[in-house]
């Protein structure tokens, strides 16, 4: 947890997202969780032995009054750390789709995209000025197969490329989100630090749980209305499936999606 309790830069992931880089945000998610839920608990447990201890009240309203006060925070703090905690179990136990998607997608790239490219260069260099100066029939069909050649292992490439950017962005935009999970996991954590309070001043623990459900009211808030921009996004790039298909579907130069007889020979 070391990591996750630096400086909320330190906790994102490489621009570009990796397989690692998710691993490890979703384990400093579920060690924050895990950390946030004992802080609350050790809070709950401070206040009720405050109100429950009648000498700690001398010279304030009443135990009921300062009681009532106490808890209602500490419902605002509950419920807003169960919408926190309850995000932060999603995104861990939807973390090993994403990891799937960011490997197919540099997959794509890595074993279809460059050998297509590499073989793409060696169709074009196999016309060298012998062939330039080739004419008749003969030449005739061998440029046509060639150009047919050249056709399909372009598509090809241009398909992983799409293919794999799309793949991308959808891991990209769920990465992104785990990262914003880390941040305010960490943040909730640090309001808790800073609320440490002492267990015979009621004074502080007044202050201590109203600070603290102003800030992890906050918090929380901010991370769900991120969320919903990226739920908006997720969508956006969904709905570009019917470019997917269309782009999948097009076999004008992979005829039946499969390639052309001047490759299969």
């Amino acid at each position: 947890m070391q990591a996750l309790l630096g400086t909320p830069a330190g906790l994102g992931v490489p621009e570009v997202p990796t397989v690692a880089g998710l691993e490890g945000i979703l384990a400093e998610i579920g060690d924050a969780a895990a950390r946030v839920r004992m802080d609350y608990g050790n809070l709950e447990t401070t206040v009720r032995r405050i109100v429950q201890g009648g000498a700690a009240l001398g010279g304030l309203a009443g135990a009921a009054a300062v009681g009532y006060y106490l808890y209602r925070h500490l419902d605002t703090i509950r419920e807003a750390l169960n919408k926190i905690l309850s995000v932060a179990e999603t995104v861990v136990r939807n973390g090993t789709p994403v990891l799937s998607l960011i490997h197919h997608s540099y997959a794509w790239v890595g074993t279809v995209k460059v050998p297509a490219s590499d073989l793409m260069y060696k169709v074009d260099d196999f016309v060298n000025y012998d062939f330039a100066s080739w004419s008749g029939p003969a030449a005739e069909v061998y440029k046509d197969k060639r150009a047919k050649q050249k056709d399909a292992v372009g598509e090809l490439v241009a398909k992983a490329e799409f293919i794999s950017t799309w793949l991308f962005k959808i891991a990209k935009g769920n990465t992104d989100f785990a990262v914003e999970v880390a941040k305010v996991l960490t943040a909730v954590l640090g309001a808790f630090a800073a609320g440490v309070v002492n267990a015979g001043s009621i004074v502080n623990v007044l202050f201590a749980v109203d600070d603290l459900a102003e800030i992890v009211s906050r918090l929380v808030e901010g991370c769900l209305n991120t969320g919903l921009l990226v739920v908006r996004r997720m969508v956006e790039i969904l709905g570009d499936t019917r470019d997917l298909l269309s782009a999948v579907g097009d076999h004008s130069k992979l005829p039946g999606g499969k390639w052309p007889e001047a490759v299969r020979g």
